[in-house]
């Protein structure tokens, strides 16, 4: 804006000279600078429909403050080159109304197209949506600009950073239960509600898994063989009530970090949440490492949860069986109100994750709790430490 009046200040005494002096010199240039801004002006209304920029990246996976590039195609197909010219790409999270820019400069010869990589960290994850914004083409030594309108638009799947946390827990510390309703494919088990086949009898077979009544129908023995059932002896709850963008990524952090180390060990593990759009509980159970990275894939999708009693969906999840241990991540935004013993839990060590410093012992009430606290500062020693209470 201060340009245009630098320009009208100056054109205005150039108009002054000329009323003044009868030299025909001033007076063209007097009217050729009327006239010189509002030439300008037209070419720029139609060069403003002629330019086209969109974004040519729609979708992109990184990690956590990992370099990405998105890519963005701009076309000129008018006449005239592009001397000055800016566009914006604006990043946001569903957990956070903050955003984050990133402005590029540019220029573009008359009639080509070229495609501009722009180089962006995200420090957090989870599902970062990328719009174009804000895009300025300045005409005529930038005495003025004309915006071009876009929808363009591409989502980044941020994921975290996943690191094995050297646990103090055993190999397999698991409480042999029968209740499970995930066996192991094609291995022979104890479990009798269910059977994985029939076979012919083998000298050591036990009289007990002899199937009498198909037996007698066939001529031959034919022993049952019974399931092996998972037993997952590790319940993590994950406390998504009204999380911002800082405190979903340190949850997220931790619980792939920590799941990927049970995992390490062969400590089957259940993760769950609730999830605000389905308005129900969801359980992910890790076998493997690849089921680690299937759960993030839709942790990261879940969007902060509105109802705080929605959590206790979760704790009575952890209650149906006989666990190890239960770990809940718990968010500095929900004071947890609850007696373990309400929910006739029999759990045999509780954990409560606490992200930041806000949660306190009176504010989590079971006492049979133990509080472990997460910096987001310094998420990495915070996890390490982690990993030595945890028994």
């Amino acid at each position: 804006m201060h340009k245009i009046i630098i320009y009208l200040i100056v054109w205005g005494l150039v108009v002054y000279q000329a009323t003044i002096n009868i030299e025909p010199s001033i007076t063209i240039t007097a009217i050729g600078m009327g006239i010189y801004p509002v030439v300008c002006f037209l070419i720029a209304v139609i060069q403003t429909y002629m330019i086209k920029i969109q974004l040519i990246t729609k979708e992109e996976s990184t990690e956590a403050n990992e370099q990405v590039l998105i890519d963005v195609l701009i076309k000129n197909n008018t006449f005239l080159p592009i001397g000055r010219a800016s566009f914006t790409l604006e990043a946001s999270f569903s957990h956070d109304e903050a955003k984050k820019t990133f402005k590029v400069e540019f220029a573009l010869p008359s009639r080509s197209e070229a495609t501009i990589s722009v180089p962006i960290v995200i420090d957090h994850c989870g599902i970062a949506k990328i719009r174009l914004r804000k895009i300025k083409v300045s005409y005529f030594i930038a005495l003025f600009s004309k915006k071009i309108r876009t929808d363009s638009k591409c989502t980044i799947l941020v994921i975290p950073i996943i690191k094995e946390i050297p646990l103090s827990i055993g190999r397999k510390s698991t409480i042999l239960s029968s209740d499970s309703e995930r066996y192991y494919p094609g291995q022979v088990g104890n479990d009798t509600s269910e059977i994985l086949q029939v076979r012919e009898y083998r000298p050591g077979d036990k009289l007990q898994r002899i199937h009498w009544k198909l037996s007698a129908k066939k001529d031959e023995l034919l022993v049952k063989d019974y399931t092996l059932p998972i037993d997952y002896d590790t319940f993590l709850m994950l406390d998504l009530y009204q999380v911002d963008q800082q405190c979903f990524h340190t949850i997220v952090q931790a619980v792939s970090s920590l799941s990927w180390s049970f995992i390490t060990l062969q400590i089957q593990h259940i993760i769950a949440w609730y999830d605000e759009e389905r308005k129900e509980a969801v359980c992910h159970y890790i076998d493997t490492e690849q089921d680690v990275f299937d759960m993030l894939h839709v942790l990261l999708l879940a969007k902060p949860v509105k109802e705080i009693d929605a959590f206790d969906e979760i704790i009575r999840l952890s209650c149906n069986k006989q666990y190890m241990r239960v770990l809940t991540f718990v968010a500095p935004t929900h004071n947890i109100e609850y007696n373990l013993k309400d929910y006739n839990c029999i759990t045999r060590r509780y954990y409560i994750i606490a992200i930041g410093e806000e949660v306190t012992k009176e504010s989590v009430v079971p006492e049979e709790a133990s509080i472990i606290k997460i910096n987001p500062a310094d998420i990495e020693s915070s996890i390490n430490q982690l990993g030595l209470r945890i028994e």
